[in-house]
């Protein structure tokens, strides 16, 4: 897998502008740990010879935020040679300890947190679970799904609310395999592909709907390299919004929320997937609302830090990451984050808390819900 990337070493001119804007390197400081760091891996791997430690340790300082591959002059796709390295040190058993218990979580459970599934029933209203012939579905990831419930239950309430129909999965739902994906474990993650694709095809879903960034990459561009076409469109929750508040099925209170917001262009609907009109037309919609830009935004957008199993590799790293954006949310003078990626939301609350940062983190639905009449 890694000699595909062969050619892509030799183009680097290592001029490190990806260095320069990695979120974690803002961070750490040491560029034998950033991006030229893992092309220095690869080059090793290609010889045959060991990593040395800060290689191996570059390996897995990386979210796949794909900020290097924006501002490369020659576009190289750094956060796809650090997947196929992933997957080299995996098969001969030197991947990360916590990344082989998380990677078993998610093929045993399916949900990287270890829980059963039948914990999911409890989001699924009376009446709404999934059967044969229903035409949307609605998943709620995995943070979502068990982490965090009210980010699932607001968008439940939203949609519902609205008169849109959709169904759930409830048990039978099982994570995207983003994890599985970013950190080598591939044949796992095609099964899982070959898995979730089935059966919502199986009972005839036209449209899918999830409330995670994650998944809505995952599903839209990985599973047709991991297995094939979908043949139902998936749509983030923002894209739902966005629709509903056009059609004038979401009203806000007429009352100024007298709010200053800045919003976080989450990596895996902002980069990947380049959505970045709809979550500002919706909160440039609420009355009295004052959205603030952060320093960073759309395509160099700052990762929250903890994706791709950094979170568990590094999490004093993670954590600065996490730490660095909300103070560019400070430094706007926002009162509240608002996210559209639960596992952001997940992260950066849990970096608020201890750091102690003055500021409120809001998942949009969540955020739309508080204050639609």
């Amino acid at each position: 897998m890694l000699e595909k990337f062969r050619d892509i070493l030799e183009e680097c001119t290592e001029c490190n502008f990806c260095f320069e804007e990695c979120p974690i390197s803002t961070v750490i400081k040491d560029e034998t740990l950033g991006p030229l760091g893992k092309i220095s891996a690869a080059r090793t791997l290609l010889r045959g010879e060991e990593l040395s430690d800060d290689e191996y340790k570059s390996v897995y300082l990386c979210t796949g935020c794909r900020k290097c591959e924006v501002v490369c002059p020659l576009n190289l796709p750094i956060p796809d040679l650090v997947q196929a390295l992933r997957y080299e040190l995996t098969k001969v058993n030197k991947d990360p300890e916590k990344h082989r218990a998380i990677a078993k979580r998610i093929v045993g459970y399916g949900n990287p947190m270890g829980q059963p599934a039948e914990a999911r029933d409890r989001l699924v209203p009376e009446g709404m679970y999934a059967t044969k012939g229903v035409d949307t579905i609605y998943l709620t990831g995995c943070w979502s799904g068990y982490k965090l419930l009210d980010v699932a239950e607001a968008a439940i309430e939203v949609m519902t609310r609205s008169g849109f129909e959709f169904g759930m999965l409830g048990s039978k739902e099982r994570c995207c395999g983003l994890f599985l994906i970013d950190n080598g474990y591939l044949e796992a993650a095609s099964k899982r592909a070959e898995e979730n694709v089935n059966l919502l095809e199986e009972l005839g879903a036209s449209t899918v709907v999830v409330s995670c960034a994650a998944c809505y990459d995952v599903y839209n561009k990985m599973y047709p390299k991991l297995y094939r076409e979908l043949k139902f469109e998936v749509k983030h929750m923002v894209q739902i919004l966005k629709e509903l508040v056009d059609s004038g099925k979401i009203k806000f209170r007429n009352e100024n929320i007298e709010s200053v917001v800045a919003y976080m262009d989450a990596c895996h609907i902002g980069r990947c997937a380049g959505i970045y009109k709809d979550p500002r037309v919706i909160l440039k919609s609420m009355p009295g609302l004052e959205l603030k830009e952060l320093p960073n935004n759309k395509e160099l957008a700052s990762c929250c830090g903890a994706p791709a199993g950094v979170k568990p590799f590094a999490p004093e790293i993670s954590n600065n990451v996490g730490l660095n954006l909300l103070k560019s949310a400070q430094d706007v003078c926002a009162n509240t984050l608002v996210v559209s990626c639960p596992f952001c939301l997940y992260h950066l609350q849990d970096v608020k808390n201890k750091f102690n940062v003055k500021i409120e983190i809001k998942e949009i639905t969540q955020f739309v819900l508080e204050h639609t009449r």
